[in-house]
C-alpha cells in the first residue's frame, strides 16, 4: 500500500493534466460522431494523446491506413528517442511487463521516470499503469459529459500543447543544466522555418540528439 500510495503521489500532477485532456478528446470525439465504446477504445490502445486529437480529424475525413499509419510514426517518433534512453533500465523485466511499459511510454511518464534515482521496478510498473488509466478515465468521461452536457468543443485541441509547455516549464526549473532546453528550442526553431511546421519535427529531434550526443562524448572524453 506504501507503493501505491507514493506512486499516486509522484502522478497526481499527470492526473491532473491527463484527465481535463481526455475530456476534452472524449468531447471532440463524440462530437465527430464516435461514442463511449470508441472513446475507451482509442483510449486503452492507442494512448497516444497528441496522435489521438488528431484522429478525430482523420476519421472524419476518411484518410487511409497507410496514411494515418505514416502519420502516427512521425507525430510519435519521438518516442524512439525516449526509449533509448530507458532501454538499460527496462531490459530486466519479463517480457510482458517490459511489451506493456514499452507501449505506456508518454511524454509524462518518461519525464517521472527519468527524474527517479531510485530502482524500483514495481514502482516504475506503476507509474505507467496509474498514468494509462487517468487518461482513460478522462477520455470515457468527456464521452459521458458530451452526451449529458450540449457544449461547443471549439479550441479543445489546445489542451495538449497547454499540456506541453507545462511540462518544459516544470524540467527547467527542475534542472540547472539547460544546455539541452535551448539546444533543442533552437534546433526546432530554426528547422520549423527552414522545413515549415508539417515536416519540421523529425529533423529538429534528430538535430538535437545529435548535438547533445556530440556534447555527452566531448564531456566524458574530458
Amino acid at each position: 500500500m506504501s507503493k501505491l500510495r507514493k506512486c499516486i503521489q509522484l502522478t497526481f500532477p499527470v492526473c491532473l493534466g491527463y484527465v481535463p485532456l481526455g475530456i476534452a478528446f472524449g468531447m471532440l470525439l463524440s462530437d465527430a460522431g464516435y461514442g463511449l465504446f470508441w472513446s475507451f477504445l482509442m483510449a486503452s490502445t492507442i494512448f497516444a494523446g497528441s496522435m489521438q486529437f488528431v484522429m478525430v480529424a482523420l476519421l472524419s475525413s476518411s484518410t487511409s491506413l497507410v496514411s494515418v499509419a505514416l502519420l502516427t510514426f512521425l507525430v510519435q517518433s519521438r518516442h524512439l528517442f525516449y526509449g533509448l534512453s530507458l532501454v538499460e533500465r527496462y531490459r530486466h523485466f519479463p517480457l510482458l511487463k517490459r511489451l506493456y511499459l514499452i507501449f505506456s511510454l508518454t511524454d509524462e511518464t518518461y519525464s517521472l521516470v527519468s527524474s527517479m534515482d531510485e530502482k524500483d521496478d514495481d514502482l516504475l510498473f506503476m507509474i505507467s499503469l496509474l498514468n494509462h488509466l487517468y487518461w482513460i478515465a478522462g477520455c470515457v468521461l468527456g464521452s459521458l459529459l458530451k452526451n449529458l452536457i450540449p457544449f461547443n468543443t471549439a479550441g479543445f485541441e489546445f489542451a495538449m500543447t497547454a499540456l506541453f509547455v507545462c511540462i518544459v516549464v516544470e524540467q527547467y526549473c527542475a534542472h540547472q543544466d539547460h544546455f539541452p532546453f535551448w539546444t533543442g528550442l533552437l534546433c526546432g526553431g530554426l528547422c520549423l522555418v527552414v522545413l515549415g511546421p508539417d515536416q519540421f519535427l523529425l529533423v529538429a529531434l534528430c538535430l538535437s540528439v545529435l548535438i547533445l550526443v556530440v556534447k555527452n562524448q566531448r564531456r566524458t572524453s574530458t
